[in-house]
């Protein structure tokens, strides 16, 4: 019989030889086994140290700064008009009102950076409403301030509309995940009442509400706050040139 050469992603890297009905233990030198080479290796040779960061756990570790780019090209090719600059920051003060009611309800929790995590499981509030409400008003922010700067109209506002919705998605994926095996039953309860981008109409019936924080609210929005203020006032700027 012939050996197979398999590639597997396992928490110990090194390489590991198994037989063909997959129990360990077994020599590369006994009959119909094959061999299983841990990624983590070859990966590690390839030059990529952190070999189990998946795409979805790239983006929530970098989910502050993907927007930029975005940015950048809105602000080049930036031609407001005073209706655009109406609407588009009537719909961007919303998706912001929102996302502060989640961050005053959260806290510093929502400028983690590392790895997916959570103390606690927040059903109250905005998240009465629906299952992400920063994430859903980090879209309406970025919708809003495309329709303020008219860049590339319709086609860049329609495509960092579809990025956006695309991310945020297996963003959420991911920090399901880990929700729930945490708070295993509650979290399934709470996501079979609650939508995970839409909206209810009456609050979930948390069974652990949570008060505002609104020291550690402030401390965490202030930098979304300034880039809006500031993104919003360069744009009246370019349409008063």
């Amino acid at each position: 019989m012939t050996a197979t050469l398999r590639i597997a992603l396992s928490p110990q890297p090194g390489l590991t030889v198994t037989g063909a009905d997959g129990s360990p233990g077994r020599t590369a030198a006994r009959g119909g086994s094959c061999f299983s080479l841990d990624a983590r290796v070859l990966l590690k040779f390839a030059g990529i140290e952190d070999a189990a960061v998946t795409f979805s756990q790239f983006l929530f570790r970098n989910r502050g700064y993907i927007p930029v780019p975005f940015l950048i090209v809105m602000l080049i090719f930036a031609e407001p008009t005073l209706i655009s600059l109406i609407v588009g920051f009537v719909i961007a003060a919303l998706g912001e009102g929102l996302r502060a009611a989640g961050v005053f309800h959260v806290g510093s929790e929502t400028r983690v950076t590392g790895e997916v995590g959570a103390s606690r499981l927040v059903t109250s509030g905005p998240f009465a409403y629906t299952r992400n409400p920063l994430y859903v008003g980090n879209i309406l922010i970025y919708l809003g301030i495309g329709i303020m700067s008219m860049a590339l109209f319709p086609w860049l506002q329609l495509v960092a509309l579809i990025w956006f919705v695309f991310q945020y998605t297996l963003i959420v994926r991911e920090e399901e995940r880990y929700l729930r095996k945490t708070f295993g039953q509650e979290f399934s309860d709470y996501c079979a009442d609650v939508p995970r981008f839409l909206f209810r109409f009456t609050p979930y019936d948390s069974a652990n509400p949570v008060s505002i924080d609104w020291k550690a609210g402030w401390h965490s929005e202030t930098r979304t706050l300034q880039a809006f203020v500031i993104v919003t006032l360069i744009l009246i700027i370019i349409w008063l040139a």
